[in-house]
């Protein structure tokens, strides 16, 4: 049922027997609550379980990260698996600290020579609901496309759930 090669089995070694019964009742048993004759109380049902078991799991992937830095500290520092290896590394995340001066010294650098500039920025830069608001629709269809992922083996648009928050929502003109 798995959709990654790299995976030999589809049993959770504590939780299934041999046969892999559990992981396999709870797809099914999720999946069912999708049938196309299923009540919209039963799908709901069925989305809000699938968040909290995504909820879970990525509680657990957190808890287990931390497990096995204690674990590679306490092991030489890494583990193989192949191509894979996994080390413990520092956390780190950079920000920009002030947009409008990295982009003003990055002119004066460049010269202003636009390909230069456009060559060190990252490929979604722009934000094109951002950038319409200040420059209009008609720039933005000229500057931005919008294509439809399809899907490989048929070429049908794929398809996928989109949400929309309530909170966010214009209210109504009546």
């Amino acid at each position: 049922m798995s959709t990654n090669p790299d995976l030999e089995d589809e049993r959770i070694p504590f939780l299934d027997d041999e046969g892999g019964r559990s992981t396999r009742r709870l797809r099914l048993g999720l999946l069912g609550m999708f049938r196309i004759d299923s009540s919209p109380e039963e799908v709901l049902k069925g989305i809000n379980t699938l968040r909290y078991i995504t909820q879970v799991v990525r509680e657990m992937k957190a808890d287990a990260d931390a497990h096995l830095v204690g674990w590679l500290e306490a092991h030489g520092g890494e583990l193989e698996d192949g191509d894979t290896r996994w080390y413990v590394g520092n956390k780190t995340r950079e920000k920009c600290r002030s947009l409008g001066t990295a982009f003003e010294s990055l002119v004066d650098a460049t010269s202003g020579d636009i390909d230069r500039i456009v060559s060190v920025l990252s490929s979604n830069a722009i934000k094109p609901g951002a950038a319409e608001s200040e420059l209009g629709k008609e720039w933005r269809a000229l500057h931005f496309e919008r294509t439809i992922e399809r899907e490989p083996k048929t070429g049908k648009p794929k398809r996928t759930i989109k949400t929309a928050s309530k909170k966010f929502q214009l209210p109504s003109r009546n």
